[in-house]
């Protein structure tokens, strides 16, 4: 006994281009072209188009990786271990932080520092002054600057500090920002801003106009 085949679907048509789908329901058995062979040609085409489009959805909706992003996030991180090394007061770990040709600045305008500068100086202050460094509260940005003298990609910190010291003064808070630029995960750029003369208030100094 013989056989009729019917093809179901259109060729030619949109399907076509997705080669795992195309021929999946080529040919099913009829009699005659039956209008219940119609419908169930019919019904297969709208499952599979509604398979399609959950595909299509679920592809939209896929997280996608911003190669800008992911450097955002990369150079925040290397700020946040930085910023640990300083509140545990780890010298050595800032070192492997700061590129060799760091520059730093602030928070007096004519205030500049290089790495071995800053590292050793950080290391005076660890051994003989600071008890602890207290980070209370610490918000970090990061942006890119195209434009200016600096250009790169930057990290701004906001933080709150309360410094102890070995001699029992204090504790002194104060309010810092920090920027910090980023390149290769090293640091090579920071300036920093923060109120002298209030920390020098609050550890008892008086000031007195001096004049000219």
């Amino acid at each position: 006994m013989s056989r009729q085949w019917a093809r179901c679907g259109k060729t030619g048509g949109a399907l076509d281009g997705l080669g795992w789908m195309h021929g999946a329901v080529e040919f099913l058995p009829s009699r005659a072209h039956s209008s219940h062979d119609i419908g169930f040609c019919n019904l297969l085409n709208t499952l599979f188009m509604k398979i399609i489009y959950v595909c299509l959805l679920v592809v939209a909706c896929a997280p996608r990786t911003d190669p800008l992003e992911k450097i955002r996030q990369e150079n925040v991180a290397v700020v946040e271990r930085y910023i640990k090394a300083v509140q545990s007061r780890d010298a050595n770990a800032m070192t492997e932080f700061l590129s060799d040709d760091y520059k730093g600045y602030g928070p007096s305008v004519a205030d500049s520092t290089n790495k071995t500068m800053a590292v050793e100086n950080w290391k005076y202050l660890t051994e003989n002054l600071y008890a602890s460094i207290d980070y209370t509260r610490s918000v970090n940005l990061a942006a890119e600057l195209k434009d200016g003298p600096h250009p790169g990609n930057y990290v701004s910190n906001w933080c709150h500090l309360v410094i102890k010291f070995k001699d029992g003064r204090g504790p002194v808070s104060l309010n810092v920002n920090a920027v910090y630029r980023i390149e290769n995960g090293k640091i090579t750029l920071s300036r920093t801003f923060y109120n002298e003369a209030d920390v020098l208030r609050q550890l008892g100094y008086e000031f007195t106009l001096v004049s000219h």
